[in-house]
Order: structure tokens, then C-alpha cells, then sequence
């Protein structure tokens, strides 16, 4: 049986959950990165915050490894949208 995740990558944390096909949770995991420090004010992502996030992601994927996940969903979180629409409406 295939394991299922999920990451979703938001302003302050990065959380995962694994599941098997059947839904039965395997793994849930949330890790503080602060990715949205400073945006506020700085309109951009600060790289020690990126670091941070890839360093959590890199984590994930080994757990996901290990547990034997072949499909994965990350939908973009907030920080990510609005600097999409910030970026839309300058057209």
C-alpha cells in the first residue's frame, strides 16, 4: 500500500501529514520557519527564512522517503499568493 502526503507551507510554519490510501494518518508533523519575516515590510521573502523552510522541506522528504510516499500535494499558501496578486495587479 502507497502512503499519501500533504505539506502545506504557510507564513510561520510548514506542516506534513502522511496517510495511507485508506486515510489512516502515519505522520503528522509542524515545524516553525517563519518564511513570512519581514515581508511586511521588505515586500520579498528574507533568504534566512527560505533556508530555513528548505531545511525543513529537505526533512520531510526523508521522512517521506521512508515512509514510502508516492504522491504529494503542496497548494501555495498565503505569502505566496499575495505576492502572486501583488504581482498581477502591476501589470
Amino acid at each position: 500500500m502507497s502512503a499519501l502526503a500533504a505539506i502545506d507551507i504557510g507564513t510561520n510554519s510548514v506542516r506534513l501529514l502522511v496517510t495511507d490510501e485508506a486515510g489512516l494518518e502515519l505522520e503528522r508533523v509542524m515545524r516553525m520557519t517563519r518564511l513570512g519575516q519581514g515581508v511586511d515590510v521588505t515586500g520579498e521573502l528574507a533568504p534566512e527564512a527560505i533556508a530555513r523552510t528548505v531545511t525543513v522541506l529537505a526533512d520531510y522528504a526523508a521522512r517521506m522517503r521512508a515512509l514510502g510516499v508516492t504522491r504529494v500535494t503542496a497548494p501555495p499558501s498565503s505569502t505566496q499568493q499575495s505576492k502572486h496578486s501583488a504581482r498581477d495587479q502591476s501589470c
